[in-house]
């Protein structure tokens, strides 16, 4: 008689469409979750559930074939009519392997270590291991990026005290505290203040986080950002609440022809600020982007990389410190 074969787990076979990951899936889960913490179900819990996070019709069947003996046995809880209990232990579905492979990416970005610690990242990349312990590959490696125009002072993602004093200062924005920063101020001087930390923010142009915080100053608050990577040292200093506030916005109009794709690149580049679209002619477009004012310089260089392709139209002043930058370099490579 011929041996059977191993069979790989069954997870591992389902496409990317099987129902295990699909929304009916989720609902019935949900569902056996809240009936084993609170015991029992009356129907209209179930069909609430069913209707919230179902699609149209799907509370119009669902509940009754989970509550009702059919032929092919799909109820899942037994009641009175009236209240139900469930009859099987709620279970969580296995990752698909398209799942698997992303989380494989994500945890070889440096990024992850600061907000994660080793412990997490440890959880998580168990996680991305199938039935016989190998790790799924990754979508893509760092090789794959092509990196242009990208600072090269970037943060460094692997260093213990800058990941401690991120985590600190992460810690607090979560819970709305304030904190007590030590840094060297531009002088060359050890600096020590309490600010109250509002959010932290990636330049992409760059590769390093800033944090944003407010403090005051002359009797007036104000808004202002500073690399973390100056920071040596941060303690949250109080429980004070912080109220949400966002810094003082400007706008600035770029006419962005599709020279050499341009306006592909233009998508990416301007990707974290708030950008709206306006078609002028069939290939140009006018972007109406808002930054933050202190990041004022750090766009007018990203706007200055696209090269004739992007033509500043509005602030007057914008367009003055664009004018006044080409200059200097055109002194310089005289």
């Amino acid at each position: 008689m011929q041996q059977l074969k191993e069979r790989p787990a069954f997870h591992e076979k389902l496409p990317i469409l099987h129902e295990m990951y699909g929304r009916y899936f989720l609902i019935t889960a949900e569902l056996l979750k809240q009936a084993q913490e609170s015991g029992q179900l009356t129907f209209d819990d179930i069909y609430k559930t069913a209707e919230e996070m179902g699609y149209s019709e799907t509370a119009l069947k669902l509940p009754y074939i989970l509550t009702q003996e059919e032929e092919d046995g799909h109820a899942l809880f037994q009641g009175d009519g009236v209240a139900f209990k469930a009859i099987v232990k709620p279970d969580t579905r296995p990752l698909s392997l398209l799942e698997r492979r992303w989380l494989a990416t994500i945890l070889r970005d440096p990024k992850i270590g600061l907000f994660m610690d080793d412990d997490e990242i440890a959880q998580v990349s168990k996680l991305i291991r199938d039935s016989k312990g190998s790790n799924a590959e990754p979508l893509f490696n760092e090789e794959d990026y092509i990196r242009f125009g990208v600072g090269h002072d970037s943060d460094d993602y692997y260093d213990a005290d800058f990941r401690k004093v991120f985590r600190t200062i992460l810690s607090a924005l979560r819970g709305k505290s304030v904190i007590g920063i030590e840094y060297t101020g531009y002088s060359g001087k050890q600096r020590c203040k309490q600010v109250m930390p509002l959010k932290i923010e990636y330049s992409m142009k760059y590769d390093l986080f800033r944090l944003i915080y407010k403090e005051s100053k002359n009797g007036r608050d104000v808004i202002l950002p500073i690399r973390i990577r100056r920071i040596e040292r941060a303690s949250v200093s109080s429980c004070e609440a912080i109220k949400d506030e966002s810094p003082d916005m400007e706008k600035v109009f770029v006419s962005v022809s599709n020279e050499n794709s341009s306006l592909e690149r233009a998508h990416i580049r301007f990707a974290n600020y708030k950008v709206s679209v306006k078609s002028v002619e069939q290939d140009k477009r006018i972007l109406h982007i808002s930054y933050p004012h202190y990041e004022e310089d750090e766009l007018i260089e990203v706007i200055l990389s696209f090269g004739p392709a992007a033509q500043v139209v509005d602030p007057e002043h914008v367009v003055d410190k664009i004018r006044a930058k080409l200059s200097r370099q055109g002194v310089i490579l005289r």
